[in-house]
C-alpha cells in the first residue's frame, strides 16, 4: 500500500489490498477503497469508492483544532 502526502483517511474507512493513493485526497468516512486512486485533488466516499468531488484536501482543507493553553 502506497499513500500519498497530505491524504485524509475518514473514520471506519477501508483500504483494501495492495492500493495506491495519490496525493491530496480525501477518502469519507465508510468508504472502501479497492482499486488504485490516481487522480490528485479529489475526494472519494461511497461503497465501493467513487470519486464524488474534484476538490482534495488543498482546496478545502479541513480545520485543525488549536490548543488552548
Amino acid at each position: 500500500m502506497t499513500i500519498g502526502d497530505n491524504v485524509e483517511l475518514m473514520i471506519d474507512c477501508a483500504v483494501l489490498g495492495n492500493i495506491h493513493i495519490a496525493n491530496n485526497v480525501r477518502i469519507g468516512a465508510k468508504t472502501l477503497v479497492i482499486k488504485n486512486i490516481n487522480a490528485v485533488n479529489t475526494t472519494w466516499a461511497g461503497i465501493p469508492a467513487k470519486k464524488i468531488s474534484d476538490k482534495g484536501t488543498i482546496e478545502t482543507p479541513i480545520p485543525r483544532p488549536t490548543a488552548h493553553l
